[in-house]
């Protein structure tokens, strides 16, 4: 059953209560760098490997915040470590400014895990 128009507004409005503090953060900063995770990439089919991935990503898709992530490095396992950045309300593109200046920095084009490379990469 889907909730009702008036219970649709009471959780709009309940998360807009719940993230106004983290919006305001932004007033004096320009862009939040996380881990993309809290530990490095799981093997494929680990059944249990996203639910211990950390909160990082999570609060920013209630807020509508720019996000991304860069694949900055690699584990002695040949996995991707990312670094997450997130920016101002409506700051997408200063964001992609500085992800392009990062990547310019950290190029990851020829860096491949060992998985990918046996699939004809």
């Amino acid at each position: 059953m889907l909730p009702s128009a008036e219970e649709q507004r009471a959780s709009a409005a309940a998360i807009a209560t719940e993230v106004a503090p983290l919006l305001a953060w932004w007033d004096a900063h320009d862009v939040l760098v996380t881990p993309t995770t809290r530990q490095p990439a799981w093997p494929l089919g680990l059944p249990d490997g996203p639910q211990h991935a950390g909160p990082f990503i999570f609060p920013f898709s209630f807020t509508g915040q720019p996000v991304l992530s860069l694949p900055v490095a690699m584990s002695e396992d040949g996995l991707p470590i990312g670094v997450q950045l997130v920016g101002r309300p409506g700051a997408d593109e200063e964001l992609l400014a500085l992800a392009a200046q990062i990547e310019a920095a950290l190029p990851w084009t020829d860096r491949w895990p060992a998985f990918a490379l046996g699939s004809g990469r």
